[in-house]
């Protein structure tokens, strides 16, 4: 736990300056989050256009064009040479640049915990089965009674069956955010 409030306080155990490179989705409502984030840890210790309106398949290709960052975002890694990387859903390839350079990386939610468990449960979107919206209205299995997300309205499960689907021959918003997981060495949540 020492090592956790070294780094919360801007520093590791030996009192060193912890450095932290932030890579967000450029999206408005993700670049917030971050800014938030970097000015939170900033105030610890040491120093756009909406996209509110694109529609999925506009989002899809935000995200291709940021994947096309990728050849650039590697060699900032490798100048830079960060302690740990933070970074948005839909960028794994983000850990795997770390990781080559013995940088840690965490992928860091704008999303509440509960948004997460929810479209994240176990047997959603897993091994190609995409959810219909009638399977998105219901809370998953073991999903607590009690949360506000126990039943959904259709128009809104509707609406959420495009985190399921593949647009432009790439990976869902699903299967990058599940990639994303299991590729970062630690999740950070915003709450």
């Amino acid at each position: 736990m020492a090592g956790v409030d070294a780094m919360a306080a801007g520093g590791d155990e030996a009192g060193e300056t912890l450095h932290v490179v932030l890579f967000p989705f450029l999206a408005f409502g993700h670049i917030n989050p971050f800014a938030q984030l970097a000015r939170s840890l900033l105030a610890v210790g040491g120093g756009t256009e909406s996209t509110a309106e694109v529609d999925a398949d506009g989002a899809e290709l935000l995200k291709l064009a940021l994947d096309g960052t990728r050849p650039q975002v590697e060699a900032l890694l490798a100048r830079l040479r960060p302690d740990v990387v933070l970074f948005d859903f839909v960028t794994p390839w983000v850990a795997d640049a770390a990781r080559r350079l013995g940088v840690r990386s965490a992928r860091f939610s704008i999303f509440p915990a509960v948004s997460g468990a929810y479209f994240m449960a176990h047997g959603r979107g897993l091994y190609g089965a995409r959810p219909t919206a009638e399977e998105l209205a219901s809370a998953p299995e073991g999903f607590p009674l009690s949360s506000p997300l126990s039943t959904v309205p259709t128009y809104q499960a509707a609406h959420f069956t495009h985190i399921f689907t593949s647009f432009h021959g790439m990976p869902s918003t699903h299967d990058r955010s599940v990639a994303c997981h299991n590729a970062c060495d630690a999740l950070v949540i915003r709450t």
